[in-house]
């Protein structure tokens, strides 16, 4: 796990310099070493920052060459089947000089060429620079897991693993795209699903994609992952689909568990991240596992005393149950303006919530040795474990599923809020389903088919009310034609998992870990685990009163039975209201009030210091906090 970069000049020969400072401002993604190469003539630079995970030796370090110099890599993530591909490639004859995946990964390129990315089990952003045949090659994982972010011109290339390295790239003036970034102020989770940032030229190498660059210059990015094509009609009852779900599951937090240095889990309480550290705790008493490091069954807890977001409660009723040690992390309010706008300039992106309290877990994991956490990602955007997915889905079936089906989706969605508001919930939901029952007749084919529409297009979203509030914007992804031979349930969690909601988690994830040297491995996003879970039925994902229903009945005598059961949704974020009520509320007065932000021009800053204003004698609620937050968040990385 590593932070890489590389500049590819066609026209102009680079220096070990061009690469010092575009490589080391990325000190954090790799405080063990640094490496830099010069090739091709000196036109091609590679650097290289390293967390050392596998192979802790010298052995390890990057730029890694190969095979007598042809291949040169710098790479960044894990590939958890590295023991399984490094036997068959000593099988075929290869040796190897290192314990580490980097290696495999390049040796594996070599046999299998770019077939060879689907043998891997990982998450990933990789070059590989072939001296052979000239030619600079770069991918990324199935879904995105590790960053890779690009700028190209004619004859030029470069990338790193954050944005705001191009900060420091020679010759490279970063500039803000005013429609994008107004975009993503309205919408945190509109860019990334698209390969998007805010900034102008800076595009994310897809998912699931391949570049090359050659002496001729760049080629477009190559798709080597179509998920469509492992997508099945999963049969059989829900008993059969949790065992072989469980079955996967265990598979992919075993190979998760390979290390040289320790490893610790997330654990907020929550069903999944709990599912997590329980899994861990079974096979640790297994004794099956390879390559897993001494310590590894420690928990560490986000706490947020006196707030709706403290789960403390049910992860310590999961450390009772497994037996396991647990370590509570709380913020530091003591400073907490300070280190909150530290944090978001290097986060360098605009978040719905600050990242800080999500920071504070890896930072206390990091402070206590561990540099491996495992975390619960993954799973809600795939099994409607939001209140947004199960209204969709419960939208949908007004429409076009039997009343009984409607009433169980709609018992889910009451169960994710809090009990005082689930009888006036119910109430409108009746006279909702009345009203469509009533018209089905005449309606029924015309709605139906509008709500088969994807619903990354359905509509375009509102412009933000204090930015720009007469714009609006259609959701910039890709394959705005839909997906037609998907079901429209289907749809919702294939949008929220591939284009909307999880790129951005992931990248917030990624930053807030690696900001404190820790890696994040995320055994729910296994790739077999996904598209097996994508194919089964909807009924098996929602019912029965609950979401992720095949995870719980999976997770049935592992897991605690409260925390197993458990309903009602608490999201993993900073309490943003309370802050701005308390901790936070003078800084972000102090904030809207600068100079700075009054120039900026995205923004009429009178009416939002009048709006704050007033929330702030009325006391802030979480609505007007988010709102004005992302402002805060967008004036604050607006360099």
């Amino acid at each position: 796990m590593c932070g890489i970069v590389g500049i590819f000049d066609l026209q102009h020969k680079l220096s070990k310099e061009d690469l010092v400072a575009f490589t080391d401002s990325m000190h954090h993604r790799g405080p063990d070493g640094s490496g830099y190469a010069l090739l091709s003539g000196n036109h091609l630079g590679l650097g290289h920052r390293r967390l050392s995970i596998l192979d802790l030796s010298e052995a390890g370090s990057q730029p890694m060459h190969l095979l007598h110099g042809r291949y040169t890599i710098v790479y960044n993530g894990e590939i958890f089947n590295f023991l399984e591909l490094r036997r068959e490639l000593k099988s075929l004859g290869y040796q190897f000089q290192s314990d580490t995946d980097t290696e495999v990964f390049a040796l594996a390129y070599h046999h299998w060429g770019t077939d060879c990315f689907n043998r891997f089990n990982g998450m990933w952003a990789a070059a590989i620079w072939d001296e052979v045949n000239r030619e600079l090659l770069l991918c990324r994982d199935r879904f995105g897991i590790k960053p890779l972010y690009c700028y190209t011109r004619e004859g030029y290339l470069a990338f790193a693993s954050e944005t705001n390295a191009f900060l420091h790239l020679k010759g490279h003036r970063r500039s803000i795209n005013d429609a994008l970034f107004l975009m993503n102020i309205a919408e945190p989770y509109a860019l990334e699903g698209a390969s998007l940032t805010p900034f102008d030229d800076i595009i994310s190498l897809p998912p699931g994609h391949f570049l090359r660059f050659g002496l001729s210059g760049s080629s477009n990015p190559e798709p080597w992952f179509n998920p469509k094509q492992y997508l099945t009609s999963e049969r059989g009852s829900l008993t059969a689909h949790a065992e072989r779900f469980k079955e996967l599951f265990f598979d992919a937090v075993s190979l998760r568990l390979r290390a040289d240095v320790p490893i610790a889990t997330a654990l907020s309480g929550g069903l999944d991240s709990s599912s997590v550290f329980s899994a861990v705790v079974q096979l640790s008493q297994q004794g099956k596992l390879e390559r897993t490091p001494s310590d590894f069954r420690r928990a560490f807890i986000a706490s947020f005393p006196g707030t709706e977001l403290d789960e403390l409660e049910y992860a310590r009723m999961v450390l009772e149950h497994t037996g396991a040690e647990g370590t509570v992390v709380e913020v530091d309010y003591a400073n907490l303006a300070a280190k909150t706008e530290q944090l978001t300039r290097a986060f360098d992106c605009i978040s719905a919530n600050p990242l800080t309290a999500i920071h504070s877990v890896y930072e206390g994991m990091a402070q206590a040795g561990f540099r491996i956490s495992l975390d619960g990602h993954g799973v809600d955007e795939l099994m409607f474990g939001y209140r947004d997915m199960v209204a969709a889905a419960l939208e949908w079936q007004k429409w076009n599923s039997s009343e009984e089906e409607t009433r169980s989706t709609f018992g889910v969605l009451s169960g994710l809020y809090a009990p005082e508001f689930r009888h006036e919930l119910e109430t409108r939901f009746n006279k909702d389903l009345a009203w469509a029952s009533g018209r089905r007749g005449t309606l029924k084919y015309r709605l139906g088919k509008m709500l088969k529409r994807p619903v990354g297009s359905l509509q375009p979203f509102p412009g933000h009310p204090l930015a720009d509030g007469k714009q609006s914007y259609n959701w910039p992804v890709s394959d705005q034609a839909g997906y037609p031979w998907m079901s429209m349930p289907g749809q919702i969690a294939w949008l929220e998992f591939f284009k909307t909601t999880l790129p951005a988690l992931l990248r917030n994830y990624d930053k807030a870990s690696m900001l404190n040297s820790v890696e994040i491995r995320m055994p729910f996003m296994d790739w077999r685990l996904v598209m097996y879970t994508l194919s089964l039925p909807l009924e098996h994902k929602l019912g029965s009163g609950y979401t992720k229903l095949v995870l719980r009945e999976a997770m049935r005598g592992v897991l605690a039975e409260q925390v197993r059961t458990r309903t009602w949704k608490v999201g993993f974020m900073s309490p943003v209201q309370q802050w701005f009520n308390q901790g936070l509320g003078d800084w972000v007065m102090d904030t809207l009030n600068s100079r700075e932000f009054k120039n900026r021009p995205w923004w009429q800053a009178q009416r939002v210091l009048d709006y704050a204003e007033q929330q702030r004698k009325e006391g802030w609620s979480r609505k007007g906090a988010e709102q004005v937050w992302k402002l805060i968040n967008a004036h604050l990385i607006a360099q």
